[in-house]
């Protein structure tokens, strides 16, 4: 309150210099009518005015940073208050041992106990290199906590390990499949009882499906931070190095265009052998200037894994329907049942970067799942490399080296017939 009102007083100064200001300026004009200001006049009003307009901006300006580092202060404050005065009561905990002492001598008392409320999450770098085909990979560790304690210049190790999860396997029973019976509303029931009755099962089904659907890879790894820290009790986050890899990277683009417009930048990459790295963002920089974020999911220790560095705009991608047609035909001046439709389309890619790229790309192409319904792929001018990928039916891949300034066409053509009485769903 104190500096507000500093502030205040030098904001009225502040007027009334601006106001000397004016009013030399109106007054001056007026003057060499009768008479001329002398030359020292003129200099020490200027000069009196810049020096005190330079001291008055100066003092509010010191005036708002104190008022911010104090804003900042009271934030903290106003989070300890509510610790200790919110639903969660602030704790102290005393340690009471009881020791029997044979002889007189020095000792260390070792104390380990648990707290709630401490909590890290990874964050990562990856810093691509075109020219050295390497990914320098910075590791982080987010950590902050509010346990009510400060940590002030403690080691501090981060561990993978999952302790809210049971390290019990889940109790193996049979699966077996019965007619579904609706449930049986009683009639003394009144209705809320009856929400009671039906609900609670499906609430406690719902939590047990979310901890076994939990993927955990390897075993719990903990990483010691080299460097001791500072961790306030306000839940302000800190970020503290944890490990940095260089890793070999086969840098190559890919692209589904029929979903995406955009080139996709993609590193192959091999783990070290003694990091496990959990899921968590990625922020990209590609040689040297950020680019974008990612992220990664559960990596194992030597695990090869895609680490995806954000799109590109300097490869072009376009897919375009180039031909619908509808062909209906007539038998005997009658029309038939059936109807057969082709589509034609042309996939372009062009390479606006000063060096080869090499690209994939891919295009999901129908895929019958009715006996009813036909489909054809034909007419296509490059052959992909691959049809199927990794046993998905109808996934197409393409991959080839594109030359800067050079682009690459890809046409196909399908065509679907199907009774005319029943209609497709997803063509897309």
């Amino acid at each position: 309150r104190n500096l507000e009102n500093q502030k205040k007083v030098l904001l009225e100064e502040r007027g009334f210099l601006n106001s000397i200001k004016l009013f030399s300026g109106d007054q001056i004009p007026k003057d060499l009518v009768t008479k001329m200001p002398s030359i020292k006049e003129l200099e020490d009003l200027l000069k009196f005015l810049s020096v005190k307009l330079k001291e008055n901006y100066s003092n509010v300006m010191s005036c708002d940073y104190k008022i911010r580092d104090l804003t900042n202060k009271l934030d903290v404050l106003k989070r300890e208050l509510q610790e200790i005065s919110g639903p969660k009561k602030k704790l102290k905990r005393s340690i009471i041992v009881d020791i029997e002492v044979l002889k007189v001598s020095n000792f260390y008392l070792f104390v380990s106990y648990l707290v709630k409320e401490a909590h890290w999450r990874p964050l990562y770098d990856a810093r691509g290199n075109f020219e050295k085909n390497e990914v320098e990979m910075v590791y982080y560790g987010i950590v902050k906590q509010s346990t009510g304690e400060d940590w002030n210049d403690v080691e501090i190790s981060l561990s993978t390990a999952k302790t809210k999860i049971t390290g019990r396997m889940p109790e193996i029973n049979p699966w077996f499949l019965v007619p579904y019976k609706p449930p049986i509303i009683k009639r003394d029931f009144n209705y809320l009882e009856h929400e009671k009755a039906i609900r609670r099962p499906m609430h406690l089904l719902s939590e047990e499906n979310l901890e076994t659907k939990v993927e955990e890879k390897g075993v719990a790894v903990l990483y010691r931070i080299p460097n001791r820290a500072t961790i306030k009790s306000d839940s302000s986050e800190h970020k503290l190095h944890i490990y940095t890899q260089i890793l070999k990277s086969d840098f190559q683009y890919h692209a589904y265009p029929r979903l995406s417009p955009y080139a996709y930048l993609i590193s192959r990459v091999k783990n070290s052998e003694n990091l496990q790295l959990l899921a968590g963002r990625l922020n990209v920089f590609l040689d040297g200037d950020f680019v974008g974020t990612s992220s990664i999911e559960n990596i194992a220790p030597q695990e090869e894994f895609d680490l995806y560095l954000g799109t590109d705009e300097n490869v072009k991608i376009k897919r375009e329907l180039i031909e619908k047609k509808v062909d209906e035909a007539l038998v005997g001046g009658i029309p038939s049942f059936t109807r057969r439709t082709i589509f034609k389309y042309k996939i372009t890619v062009e390479n606006y970067k000063s060096k080869n790229i090499k690209i994939n790309i891919f295009e999901a192409m129908p895929v019958s799942g009715d006996d009813r319904i036909k489909v054809k792929i034909e007419k296509l001018n490059v052959e992909p490399k691959e049809k199927d990928w990794k046993d998905k039916k109808g996934i197409y891949r393409w991959e080839f080296e594109l030359e800067p300034k050079k682009q690459q066409e890809i046409f196909y053509t399908f065509i679907i017939e199907h009774p005319k009485d029943i209609q497709i769903e997803g063509l897309l």
